[in-house]
């Protein structure tokens, strides 16, 4: 171990031994300045597989727009407006699983999410609730 080294210190060819376990060098930072290493940003599986979805709904959401010429309406995450109704009614009754056989949430899991439903259940009693027959 070299005098400069400590034994608290990772040592790796991508930080040269000069950064903490969980920690990564600072981009534009030298190795003797203050703030020189920072905390090693992870992203779960999660947050990964919403960005992904986050990024196909507006795909989808462009799309729509150069086909129609017309934008599509924002989410509805709560109240009991008539497009959270009618989302609730056709998603509550939609086939599938709220996740995917590695464990994961499932799209139609994230869509129930995102506009303010935990379950088909529960998406499926707030239409019945709210549905004008």
């Amino acid at each position: 171990m070299s005098k400069f080294s400590t034994p608290f210190m990772r040592r790796s060819p991508l930080n040269k031994g000069r950064c903490w376990d969980n920690y990564e060098p600072t981009p534009g930072k030298k190795a003797y300045e203050k703030g020189s290493c920072q905390p090693i940003k992870r992203q779960s599986a999660l947050n990964i597989k919403e960005e992904a979805y986050e990024k196909q709904n507006r795909e989808m959401r462009k799309d729509h727009k150069e086909e129609t010429g017309k934008d599509l309406g924002s989410r509805q995450t709560t109240g009991t407006g008539s497009r959270r109704v009618s989302f609730a009614c056709r998603f509550g009754g939609m086939a599938g699983g709220m996740t995917e056989d590695n464990g994961e949430p499932s799209k139609l899991a994230m869509a129930l999410k995102k506009w303010g439903f935990s379950s088909k259940g529960e998406a499926k009693a707030f239409c019945s609730k709210n549905k004008e027959s």
